[in-house]
């Protein structure tokens, strides 16, 4: 294996991922709500916008604003989702499986294992990247609000739970080159579904035990009632689906292994390479 052979397969990605019109509209959602958060205030009965009142449901001022932020995350999420998650990571992550696709990655010399390690690669660099957007929101709110880090940073769990979840459900389900090109789609739609619909299998658990642990990845569910058996277990929740997503990547790089080394022929005797 070397790195300057998968360095040729994910740097050009990445540049094409961070720096695009699809990254743009993520850098541009980011900065507006970013905006808008620091516009909020409290003016002792309710969160105010720009010193305009807010309905608010909560007495106490850091669970308002809690309230309304996890609620303005989770908008971004959904946003992040559509416009660069499925377009940009998945549906890219699910076509190099095609035929033509391998052909091309084969050209570059590359061994199976080595394109493996390329793609969870670029799923965990995307994460990192996504992951230093959504801190920096988690900054400035938690500094200008004066709200504690811990509680605004399960937002940012929960967008990179999903991220590596989803990419891991499609380079898992590899199943050579018998897939065509509808059929990669459907996968890639399928795994940008999956984690949020874990949350239906999640509800069937009657097992509390093992329950608090169950992998699923949903926005809006951090805006849930504080000090519940829900809110309290959310954590559990995004971190199982984000060691999952890991596991799932870690596994399709280990399937890839047994090809990174090609036996010699014997062919009358002559050792071919």
């Amino acid at each position: 294996m070397t790195l300057k052979r998968i360095g040729i397969l994910v740097i050009p990605n990445i540049k094409r991922m961070i720096v695009s019109r699809y990254s743009f509209w993520v850098y541009g959602i980011v900065g507006i709500f970013t905006l808008i958060d620091v516009g909020l205030g409290w003016n002792g009965r309710s969160v105010t916008l720009f010193s305009i009142p807010l309905e608010s449901c909560c007495s106490s001022r850091e669970q308002a604003l809690l309230g309304i932020l996890h609620e303005h995350f989770s908008w971004v999420w959904v946003f992040i989702a559509f416009v660069f998650v499925l377009p940009k990571l998945l549906s890219p992550l699910g076509d190099s499986f095609l035929v033509s696709h391998v052909l091309w990655l084969r050209l570059t010399s590359c061994l199976s294992y080595e394109i493996a390690i390329a793609r969870a690669a670029l799923v965990i660099i995307c994460s990192l990247w996504l992951c230093a957007l959504g801190f920096f929101w988690v900054l400035i709110n938690s500094l200008f609000h004066q709200i504690p880090l811990i509680k605004l940073l399960i937002d940012v769990e929960g967008l990179v739970s999903y991220v590596l979840l989803s990419s891991g459900i499609v380079v898992a389900l590899d199943f050579g080159l018998s897939i065509d090109y509808s059929g990669r789609r459907f996968i890639s739609s399928f795994a940008f579904l999956i984690p949020s619909l874990l949350l239906l299998i999640f509800t069937l658990i009657s097992n509390t035990k093992y329950a608090n642990y169950f992998p699923y990845t949903i926005p809006f569910i951090t805006g849930a009632p504080p000090y519940t058996q829900l809110s309290v277990a959310i954590p559990y929740h995004f971190g199982s689906a984000a060691v999952l997503g890991i596991l799932l990547l870690c596994f399709h790089v280990m399937s890839k292994v047994q090809y990174s080394r090609i036996e010699p022929k014997i062919v009358g005797g002559t050792e071919l390479p």
